[in-house]
């Protein structure tokens, strides 16, 4: 993978409204200020994962992302990463970017969704400190 389609990214980002901030925190997409944090990688798993954040941007400019059901309804939280990994594919399609592994890559990442099925976030930390 290249800087360039990593670039690419971001500018589909900035069209959207968004900004790509690289930092080392995790990747991340914040609804209030349209940023999406991301670490400086451009390895294609990285790639996958910075198009599905700037899906939920695009989720969210559409207004169908609801953050607090999203914390606290498990079912509507995996439907919410389905349609962002969804979006993502045509995204990196459209920025030219090798998508013959996103299948797997989409795989392994929903699966963490259905660890916990009907849980809030918080019940979920609650659990995992105990």
């Amino acid at each position: 993978m290249s800087l360039e389609q990593l670039g690419k990214l971001c500018e589909l980002a900035n069209a959207l409204g968004g900004r790509v901030h690289f930092t080392s925190d995790k990747l991340s997409f914040n609804s209030e200020t349209f940023i999406i944090k991301a670490p400086y990688k451009w390895e294609l798993e990285d790639l996958y994962g910075l198009a599905h954040e700037i899906g939920h941007l695009k989720d969210h400019l559409d207004q169908e992302l609801d953050y607090d059901l999203w914390r606290n309804d498990s079912a509507y939280r995996l439907n919410v990463e389905m349609k962002a990994w969804t979006y993502s594919y045509a995204i990196l399609t459209q920025a030219g970017i090798d998508t013959s592994k996103w299948s797997h890559h989409v795989k392994e990442k929903l699966s963490t969704y259905l660890d916990f099925p009907y849980q809030s976030l918080d019940a979920q930390n609650n659990i995992a400190a105990v």
